[in-house]
């Protein structure tokens, strides 16, 4: 070991690792007192698949409705009231039953409960989703990220781990890897009370197999029933015991030491009973019956894994959008250097299993969310070889300063992303690899929503299916004197002239302006749409050139619909075909006027040539 590893490794003074812990409670701490309180952002806390897990809760305490009929209050301005239950609900007979495990809102109901006497006190709605519920599952998510944390600090000790090399992966887990989104923002979602649960359960277990005792098994068990009821994948971390293990001969010795006290194993039958209880009567009550599959059609398939998109995608990958991970391969020959082949190639082997269970699902991308959000309740398996690699780095001056600048600029990519992906940036599904480097480090407004969840969208003409009614070309040719002079530009796609817009010449042209009536008639029926087509070049694609649609009448507009420019166009210095489509709303009027225009306040010009404006209308 060198001069600069002793340095490093023989400062006693201070708890590193619980200092590192500390900084993760200031900053999670500062997360969740810095977001907007106000009924908008708060009652927005539960969501998509978060409203399932967290159902159970106003269904058992205050509407006593295990059909979720108190559901689907369109007139609601709670997400959770005013979805209905078929986003989470899958029907058994003439009944339904939610397919989520109970895990999750037994985890959240402490919380819940606090929330609940605060509305009966002070006499809030008590409706189960307004602000009080809403608010108590940010609490819950945050108190499970930093109890994961601490026992993932504690296990990482317990294997012998230096201070600074567990102080080091405390750090890195926190802000490296989805558990800042999943415990800070998503909170809703099962995986950092997985993540919670399984980081104490493997520091216990390791407890056990260095110290057998009755209450310490009882313990083990009862954690170990406790992630399963989160989710039931985790049922896998029933193998982890082999990780603390350091030959196969100590397997028959923890099974004879689990097996010994009779007393104990029985408590830990009941407890595991009472668990599975849990969801049982949670399905009795829901369908009559004990034990259902509550997913549907949803299922494993084993045989067919998405090993590659799972790790390598640019949609959800778990090495692209947590990359810091990949440091965890190395670290298992590390770790199997440290603690023998055995607890490695065991450990190995039960991050694969876990890895080929979370590929075989039957949709492999898991839906919307930043990253491979399954993979958050392995995380403590992935950051067992992570401290092994944090120590070995440490031994010497210049590879300590490598590792601690990689992970600070994976620091920076992870929280950069974090804003993209709530600011509407990088989409909640379907990115791919050239949507990827187009917002690579972008976090301009323009760049928000720019790509839709969905895909690629559709030709919007035969999406609306309406038939045209109406069309104007301009080729500039000929300068309108209505339009600014200084817009005209020698540049053209086709012909001699064309338009141009930046800061110093125009920044605006009101390329369209005419009355609806002059366009439609006076009796308009059914529905409009207007696309606007033509030929663009921008010299930066990256600026906030902007369209904007608008219909308006004494400054009362039924429509008024920007669009950056950048959304439709990608490259730089390149003509393109620019094509979009607005609809109007349905109480567009003869008599108000329509206006299509463009703004450009930047230095770099926006040109267009060739444009066309055409109205169609759908009985």
């Amino acid at each position: 070991m060198g001069k600069f590893s002793r340095d490093i490794f023989e400062i006693r003074r201070l708890d590193w690792s619980f200092i590192a812990w500390i900084i993760c409670f200031l900053v999670a701490s500062w997360s969740v007192l810095a977001k907007k309180t106000d009924d908008n952002s708060i009652t927005n806390a539960i969501n998509s698949d978060g409203i399932g897990y967290y159902s159970y809760l106003p269904a058992l305490f205050i509407y006593n409705d295990m059909s979720y009929s108190f559901m689907g209050q369109k007139d609601s301005p709670y997400p959770g009231l005013n979805s209905g239950r078929e986003i989470f609900a899958n029907k058994k007979g003439d009944r339904v039953v939610n397919k989520y495990f109970a895990g999750e809102a037994v985890c959240i109901l402490p919380f819940f409960w606090i929330a609940d006497l605060v509305v009966r006190n002070f006499e809030y709605p008590r409706d189960g989703f307004s602000f009080w519920y809403s608010f108590s599952v940010v609490p819950a998510g945050w108190f499970s990220l930093l109890l994961g944390l601490y026992f993932l600090r504690k296990l990482l000790l317990k294997l012998g781990n230096s201070e600074v090399a567990t102080a080091f992966t405390i750090l890195a887990a926190f802000l490296c890897t989805g558990l800042y989104h999943y415990g800070l923002e998503e909170y809703y979602m099962s995986h950092v009370y997985s993540f919670a649960f399984a980081a104490i359960f493997l520091e216990r277990l390791k407890t056990y197999i260095d110290k057998p005792g009755p209450l310490q098994l009882i313990l083990v068990v009862f954690l170990f029933g406790m992630i399963v009821l989160i989710r039931p994948v985790n049922a896998l971390y029933v193998f982890s015991f082999g990780i603390f293990l350091n030959r196969p001969s100590d397997v028959s010795i923890f099974l004879k030491n689990v097996l010994s006290s009779r007393s104990a194993l029985f408590a830990a039958f009941v407890i595991i009973m009472l668990l599975a209880g849990i969801q049982s009567v949670m399905y009795y009550l829901q369908t009559g019956d004990l034990w259902v599959y509550s997913y549907g059609n949803e299922h494993l398939n084993f045989l067919k894994p998405e090993f590659i998109n799972v790790l390598f995608s640019w949609r959800k990958g778990l090495f692209i959008y947590t990359p810091l991970l990949l440091l965890s391969i190395p670290g298992i020959y590390l770790f199997g250097k440290e603690k023998g082949w055995f607890s490695a190639m065991w450990l190995g082997v039960l991050i694969f299993l876990f890895t080929w269970m979370i590929s075989s699902w039957w949709i492999w991308s898991y839906g919307g969310g930043l990253g491979m959000r399954p993979f958050v309740e392995v995380y403590p398996l992935f950051f067992i070889p992570f401290a092994s690699f944090a120590a070995f780095m440490f031994s010497q001056k210049w590879t300590a300063v490598l590792l601690i600048s990689l992970t600070g600029f994976l620091a920076f990519l992870n929280l950069f992303q974090e804003y993209q992906y709530n600011t509407g940036i990088i989409p909640y599904d379907n990115m791919t690899e050239s949507r990827y480097k187009r917002i690579f480090l972008q976090s301009g407004k323009q760049f928000a929503l720019m790509f839709s969840p969905w895909g690629e969208p559709g030709d919007p003409i035969e999406d609306f299916g309406g038939r045209k009614v109406n069309s104007t070309f301009f080729d500039f040719e000929k300068i309108d004197p209505t339009k600014p002079s200084k817009a005209y530009s020698n540049e053209a796609f086709g012909g001699t002239k064309g338009i141009s817009l930046n800061n110093s010449t125009s920044k605006y042209i009101h390329l369209f302006e005419k009355n609806f009536d002059q366009l439609a008639g006076d009796s308009l029926c059914g529905t409009y749409g207007l696309r606007v087509s033509g030929m663009m070049k921008l010299e930066d694609a990256t600026g906030t050139a902007t369209l904007v649609v608008s219909a308006c009448k004494d400054n009362k507009c039924c429509l008024y619909s920007p669009l950056y420019l950048i959304h439709r166009i990608h490259e730089s210095d390149k003509w393109v075909k620019f094509d979009s489509f607005f609809l109007f709303p349905p109480d567009v009027s003869p008599d108000q006027f329509l206006m299509v225009s463009f703004f450009n306040d930047n230095e770099a010009a926006v040109l267009m040539d060739n444009m066309t404006i055409d109205l169609y209308q759908k009985d």
